[in-house]
């Protein structure tokens, strides 16, 4: 039997804010001296780079497209960390893939193929109650895909989440798990065609580390980690 906690972090869109949500949860599961391994849906370049500095550790990228399952089963299991957790970022919104009607590619295939459960980041920018419709939409268009929490980004306040967390948790039962404020100074930069690649972002290891010590004051990292080890065994795979 093959134990290896894991959550996927995936958005409701693109812009959901699940990149910098990836980071403060690498930084505060690390900050809780257990190793956080992180991986990335997709063959992206530039988020791995922003999850290796916030891990200390490589970022490996998992694509349903290009691994066949057992390939991309091995390569998890390779990679994810003794007695650690790995947190992996999705790609777009979750259920986003190769068609209208073909998962291939997307954060779901993919946390379907890992047996993983699922926390998604929501923007929550000028949202209330709705946000609860939105959240209940997600967890229920696949029963295969397991939405564990919620973690809205992009927040106006603590009352504005209190509001959002209320609604979800009532309407849902599904946890809220916390939240990143509205802040320029946690938001990644960008330029032509995306993000600043970390290595050429000489605050990336500084953002790294603010996002590591909001962890403890805006997220429940505590949530998150049984979330994580709630995980049942990873799928069998031939070496």
């Amino acid at each position: 039997m093959c134990l290896r906690p894991r959550v996927v972090i995936a958005g409701a869109n693109s812009g959901s804010g699940k990149n910098l949500v990836t980071m403060e949860l690498i930084g505060g599961i690390s900050g809780r001296g257990t190793a956080a391994q992180p991986f990335k849906a997709g063959p992206d370049l530039i988020d791995p780079g922003y999850h290796t500095a916030a891990a200390g550790r490589p970022c490996r990228n998992l694509d349903t497209m290009l691994l066949p399952g057992d390939r991309l089963l091995e390569l998890f299991d390779r990679s994810a960390p003794e007695g650690g957790v790995s947190v992996i970022e999705g790609v777009m919104g979750l259920f986003d893939g190769a068609g209208a009607r073909d998962e291939r590619g997307s954060t779901a295939h993919l946390a379907k193929t890992l047996a993983s459960p699922v926390i998604l980041t929501v923007n929550g920018k000028a949202m209330g109650r709705s946000a609860a419709a939105l959240v209940a939409g997600f967890s229920g268009f696949d029963p295969e895909t397991q939405v564990k929490g919620v973690i809205f980004n992009n927040i106006s306040g603590e009352r504005h989440y209190l509001l959002l967390k209320e609604a979800v948790e009532d309407h849902t039962g599904i946890p809220v798990l916390g939240w990143l404020p509205a802040r320029d100074d946690i938001a990644l930069p960008e330029r032509r065609m995306g993000l600043v690649p970390a290595a050429i972002n000489p605050q990336a290891r500084a953002l790294a580390e603010t996002l590591g010590r909001m962890a403890e004051e805006s997220m429940d990292i505590g949530g998150v980690l049984s979330i994580a080890r709630s995980a049942p065994p990873l799928p069998s795979f031939l070496p």
